[in-house]
């Protein structure tokens, strides 16, 4: 999607070189750098180092020049203007996140350690309906009959009467 006044420009930019953009603008893009990072620098002050698909809205600017500070030779493909730029093209290496499975942990009782599990995305937790008192997870209450799910890896601690239950499992 895009909006304002913007203009898409293609810069070789020198080893520790910059390359100005005369362009009234607030918002920049860079949408290729060769894998590089590459400084955008605004006469209004503004200084960022930005890598292949980032970019700002920023204070107003006339100029906005663009430096490159590896020690190669960089093309760099950047959109300027007013106005904002969206683009959901995806770059770099991607690969498919596996598809999660639900494994019970089991029962476990106040005072007892859900272990930890680094493989683990989220852990689903039960307070049993029958409990007579809430067990506390990490000290968030858990009354009798309520669900709680935690994005964590690592072991949780169970406080409460030894015989309430909790029911967990995981996702991994």
């Amino acid at each position: 999607m895009a909006t304002g006044q913007l203009r898409d420009y293609v810069l070789s930019i020198e080893p520790g070189s910059e390359v100005p953009v005369q362009m009234n603008g607030d918002y920049f893009r860079v949408l290729d750098a060769d894998g590089a990072t590459v400084r955008a620098i605004t006469d209004a002050g503004d200084s960022l180092s930005v890598r292949e698909g980032e970019g700002a809205r920023i204070r107003a600017f006339t100029v906005i020049r663009f430096r490159n500070e590896s020690e190669i030779p960089r093309r760099v493909v950047v959109i300027v203007g007013l106005g904002e730029f969206e683009s959901a093209r995806l770059t770099g290496a991607v690969s498919p996140v596996p598809a999660a499975t639900l494994r019970a942990v089991g029962d476990m009782a106040g005072g007892d350690t859900i272990p930890d599990n680094p493989a683990r995305r989220q852990l689903v937790m039960r307070a049993s309906a029958d409990n007579g008192e809430s067990l506390a997870i990490a000290g968030l209450p858990l009354a009798p009959g309520d669900t709680f799910e935690l994005d964590i890896t690592g072991a949780i601690d169970i406080t409460g009467d030894s015989g309430d239950v909790l029911h967990v499992a995981e996702v991994i």
